[in-house]
């Protein structure tokens, strides 16, 4: 017998966005060990980002972050229900999209939760798109630029081709 077993996924607003927004820009733009121009057709086309360095070099975004994010994990924690606040945030990268920019559906198994911060986003309509697991249909959460967008790491979800410019730094959450 097949029961359908609806998740939950959260959109809060990290409340440091407007303070921190464009220290974390300047420090991106200055982290050296960024990848540009990827390009893997029908899976990625990304202007920049840093995931291939994730455990090599200290990200100066994150050590800036790190203290705020944090507590605010505690209250989206609290936000879905989640019993346990025992958790380590475990990979932190950023992608940097522009304009016909993608990346295709993915997820990351290694972790129960995937967040995503929305640092920049022009277009609302740039969001991540999340596919159901029970029927295939495509979820596309209302998000605003300064939202972090926490769901269930194993679910499949992806950037659709980018409209403007959109910047995020994302985090595996074990």
């Amino acid at each position: 017998m097949k029961y359908e077993l609806k998740t939950a996924y959260s959109i809060t607003d990290f409340i440091h966005h407007k303070e921190l927004k464009q220290k974390i820009l300047n420090l991106i733009d200055e982290y050296e060990y960024s990848r540009e121009n990827i390009d893997v057709p029908g899976e990625e086309k990304i202007t920049r980002n840093d995931w291939f360095d994730r455990w090599g070099h200290e990200r100066n975004y994150w050590d800036l972050m790190r203290e705020y994010i944090i507590p605010h994990m505690d209250f989206v924690y609290s936000d879905l229900g989640v019993l346990e606040k025992d958790y380590t945030i475990t990979n932190v990268w950023y992608n940097h999209y522009k304009k016909g920019d993608y990346l295709n559906w993915h997820r990351h198994i290694s972790s129960n939760w995937a967040s995503i911060y929305y640092l920049h986003l022009e277009n609302e309509n740039d969001a991540t798109e999340i596919r159901s697991p029970y029927d295939g249909s495509i979820v596309k959460p209302i998000i605003k630029e300064g939202q972090i967008l926490t769901f269930p790491s194993n679910m499949y979800h992806r950037s659709n081709v980018i409209n403007q410019e959109k910047i995020i730094i994302a985090f595996n959450i074990y």
